[in-house]
């Protein structure tokens, strides 16, 4: 039943006891060597909108003020990488804050805390694996509930990256209503020397 912090020796000690007027030889038993490793703890993930940071709190216990603690990340392979490190603070913890950007984030990320190691009281520890949810923006959602039900498809992105996709790649034959929807919103954003480059594909 011990539940020992740091890591070290344990031995069993026998009193000497008198019993019946037969006297009862004390001993002590040979120490075992018990190692200890520090618990490495990463605090309950909330789901976190994309567009947005988040900072984890990583904590270890026995307090490790002043020595580093790692944030990793597991790989679509299953292999583990540290994506940040950070020092604990007074009160053995440490705030990492990891931002989210873009339509590929949204999804789960497996995330845990490892201290690697800094004295000679405790073996390094890894924490166990938790899950972090990237949901969709209030906008996004927004989109996704004005286009419900509806043959309509819509596509964001900044440069190459993309920024909301939602039956992007889905074929449709765009109807005059709204190509002038889409003249008009062009022209009031973009100049009038803008060329936007046009495609036009046919089957042989």
């Amino acid at each position: 039943d011990l539940t020992p912090m740091y890591t070290g020796h344990v031995r069993a000690v026998v009193g000497a006891e008198d019993r019946d007027g037969s006297a009862c030889a004390g001993g002590t038993s040979a120490p075992v060597p018990v190692t200890v490793a520090a618990a490495a703890t990463i605090d309950p993930p909330a789901p976190v909108e994309t567009f947005r940071c988040r900072a984890l709190v990583l904590r270890v216990t026995p307090a490790k003020p002043g020595t580093t603690v790692r944030l990793q990340a597991q790989r679509a392979t299953g292999a583990w990488r540290t994506v940040a490190t950070a020092t604990l603070g007074p009160v053995s913890s440490a705030k990492v804050p990891r931002c989210f950007e873009g339509w590929g984030a949204i999804g789960t990320r497996t995330y845990r805390a490892w201290w690697p190691g800094g004295d000679e009281l405790n073996e390094p520890g890894i924490g166990a694996a938790r899950r972090l949810s990237v949901v969709k923006a209030k906008w996004m959602r927004t989109i996704d509930a004005a286009a419900a039900g509806r043959a309509v498809s819509v596509s964001v992105r900044d440069g190459g990256r993309f920024l909301f996709r939602r039956s992007d790649e889905v074929f449709r034959i765009p109807a005059s209503n709204e190509k002038l929807l889409l003249s008009m919103a062009l022209l009031d954003r973009l100049p009038s020397t803008v060329r936007i480059p046009t495609r036009v594909a046919a089957k042989d």
